[in-house]
C-alpha cells in the first residue's frame, strides 16, 4: 500500500507541475507559400497596431503566448516571428495580464 501512495504522489506532483507552466506559446503558419529565411529576433520589430504600419506587409503566422513579465512574453513573440523569417510582430491588442502572466496576441508579417 505504501509503494502506491507514492506512486500516486509522483505522477500527482509531475502532473500539476506540467499544467502551471508561466511559459506558453503557439506560433501557427497561415502562409504556406513563402518560405523566408529566419532572422535575429533584435530584427523583428513590434508594431502596435495593422494601421501602424507604413508599408505594405504579408501575414505569415499568428502567434499567442505567455510569460511572467511583458519583456519576456514580447521576446518569445520576436522570437517566435524571426524564426519564422517575419520583419513584424503585429499585436492585435495590447499585452495584457492574467492569472499572474503576461498574455500577447498577434500576428508574425514580412514586408513585400
Amino acid at each position: 500500500m505504501r509503494p502506491s501512495l507514492a506512486l500516486v504522489t509522483v505522477l500527482s506532483v509531475s502532473l500539476l507541475s506540467g499544467c502551471a507552466s508561466a511559459y506558453k506559446s503557439f506560433y501557427r503558419e497561415t502562409d504556406h507559400q513563402t518560405k523566408p529565411k529566419p532572422v535575429a529576433a533584435e530584427q523583428v520589430k513590434v508594431v502596435k497596431s495593422a494601421d501602424d504600419l507604413k508599408t505594405e506587409w504579408s501575414e505569415l503566422g499568428t502567434y499567442r503566448g505567455h510569460a511572467p513579465t511583458v519583456k519576456e512574453a514580447m521576446n518569445a513573440a520576436q522570437v517566435a516571428c524571426g524564426k519564422a523569417g517575419a520583419d513584424f510582430f503585429i499585436l492585435y491588442t495590447e499585452p495584457y495580464e492574467a492569472h499572474g502572466v503576461w498574455k500577447v496576441d498577434g500576428r508574425c508579417a514580412l514586408a513585400k
